[in-house]
C-alpha cells in the first residue's frame, strides 16, 4: 500500500521511468 507521504515518491520513479504505469498505481 502506498502512503501519502510516499506517494510523491512513487510520482518521481514514474517520472523518471516510463515502467510504471497509471494502472500499476491507479491512486496517482
Amino acid at each position: 500500500e502506498l502512503t501519502t507521504s510516499s506517494k510523491p515518491v512513487w510520482r518521481q520513479i514514474k517520472h523518471s521511468s516510463l515502467t510504471f504505469n497509471s494502472n500499476d498505481f491507479p491512486e496517482l
